[in-house]
């Protein structure tokens, strides 16, 4: 039986991925490095934890938290996908539901709030609330773990191929990738719902 849906947050939530290249580009510049191309940050950088990616460019804490901080200076690049309250509103009347995101707690609770939106998330876990970030699978156990529910009883969407890794290594019951092949692959989180219908209706305990 499907009791959960947990959500990646960038890219499926808001997109803001323009919003972190400049974080992370301003860092780099500050620490005497060229700034990277949108290609090659979606490549080396995005649905990767922020702490990894740096690290191989041989690169410490301290450009991870400036960028973590620049995050905020540049929200005016960040586009909230319009269809998420309702399509959150909905889920919730039959769901539990998570956010689990490589994204630090700081940075989330404020733009939850802001968006107004928090209140749709029965558990949220965050980048730094774990050792190891997606495309390792703690984040999402841990998620698991605070709902109630095990992995084989939760839909995990997310829109990287560390989404995917993530969710597999933790044996969720399916995958969902917006704008990737995943379990199912949707464009709009308008389709959720239909998709929930069609996995409800192949479960073998539903």
């Amino acid at each position: 039986m499907l009791k959960a849906v947990l959500f990646d947050f960038d890219g499926v939530i808001v997109d803001s991925f323009e919003t972190w290249r400049h974080a992370v580009n301003d860092a780099l510049r500050d620490a005497g490095f060229e700034p990277i191309s949108a290609e090659r940050f979606r490549k080396e950088f995005w649905g990767i934890e922020l702490r990894e990616s740096i690290k191989r460019l041989g690169l410490g804490e301290e450009v991870v938290n400036r960028a973590n901080e620049n995050y905020f200076k540049h929200l005016d690049k960040l586009r909230v996908r319009e269809e998420v309250p309702e399509v959150l509103k909905e889920l919730k009347r039959k769901y539990r539901t998570a956010l689990v995101t490589n994204t630090p707690r700081k940075i989330i609770e404020f733009l939850l709030n802001s968006l107004h939106i928090r209140d749709f998330f029965d558990v949220i876990v965050t980048g730094d609330e774990v050792k190891l970030g997606k495309p390792h699978p703690e984040i999402i156990l841990k998620a698991c773990e605070r709902l109630g529910v095990s992995p084989e009883e939760v839909v995990l969407v997310g829109d990287t191929q560390s989404d995917v890794i993530a969710g597999k290594s933790a044996g969720c019951r399916a995958i969902i990738g917006v704008g990737i092949d995943a379990d199912f692959r949707i464009s709009s989180l308008k389709e959720l719902l239909e998709i929930l219908k069609t996995i409800e209706n192949d479960s073998p305990s539903s």
